[in-house]
């Protein structure tokens, strides 16, 4: 962007890529692996919160699945973990 000229910051979220010195890089909202991540990231919240209501309910349901929920969210995580790593590699690289 030139001094002085008016932006159009919407336009980037319009854009398929992104002009960042001499090379154009993708928009992260439109990469599938991006996405991948994200949806495991909500995934990963989504258990949380099921472990955190049974924590905060007690009684039958947290004694049977507390620590079942707590193994699916640390696998959750690694998994969003290797997602974004991978993501973070494959976006350098290109």
């Amino acid at each position: 962007m030139v001094a002085g000229e008016c932006a159009d910051f919407g336009s980037h979220f319009r854009q398929s890529t992104l002009d960042i010195g001499k090379r154009k890089v993708p928009v992260m909202s439109q990469d599938p692996l991006f996405l991948i991540a994200v949806a495991a990231a909500f995934v990963v919240v989504i258990i949380l919160m099921l472990g955190i209501g049974g924590f905060a309910k007690g009684g039958e349901f947290n004694r049977k699945h507390a620590n079942r929920l707590m193994r699916y969210r640390v696998a959750g995580q690694a998994v969003a973990v290797l997602l974004l790593l991978l993501f973070a590699y494959v976006r350098s690289s290109s």
